[in-house]
């Protein structure tokens, strides 16, 4: 039970880090054209990414609009600012092509790395001497 015997240990290795890429890379941010508090109130996303003034980029989590301010979690700290310093105001969406990449780029990875572990191993060679013959 919960046993890894024979199991290559790339592969524990590499199941994480396909996985992160996965789960990163398959979303793209989709600028907004209406006003932050109309987006809240329809769509309710779980973060947006809001561009200030400055040009500086800011990704805010469980957002929200208290009076004139936009309010939101950002790395741990909970951050506000006037609504009138968002410039443009994102949000996350799916991305199939993006998906797809990925998909393919997991198999072949994956087979490149299985074609080298065996290169390197001998993983294919099988042992046919019969013995007592």
């Amino acid at each position: 039970m919960g046993s890894h015997i024979g199991q290559a240990p790339w592969r524990k290795a590499a199941a994480p880090v396909l996985l992160a890429t996965h789960l990163a890379a398959c979303t793209s941010w989709r600028v907004e054209n209406v006003p932050p508090a109309q987006l809240l109130q329809t769509k309710a996303p779980s973060e947006v990414r809001v561009t200030r003034p400055d040009d500086s980029k800011v990704v805010l989590t469980r957002p929200g609009i208290v009076r004139d301010s936009l309010w939101g979690w950002s790395r741990g700290a909970q951050l506000g600012m006037p609504l009138t310093d968002v410039t443009v105001i994102a949000t996350r969406h799916g991305d199939a092509g993006k998906t797809v990449e990925l998909g393919l780029g997991i198999v072949v990875g994956t087979i490149a790395a299985a074609g080298i572990y065996c290169a390197a191993t001998d993983c294919l060679k099988f042992n046919l001497h019969l013995s007592g013959r």
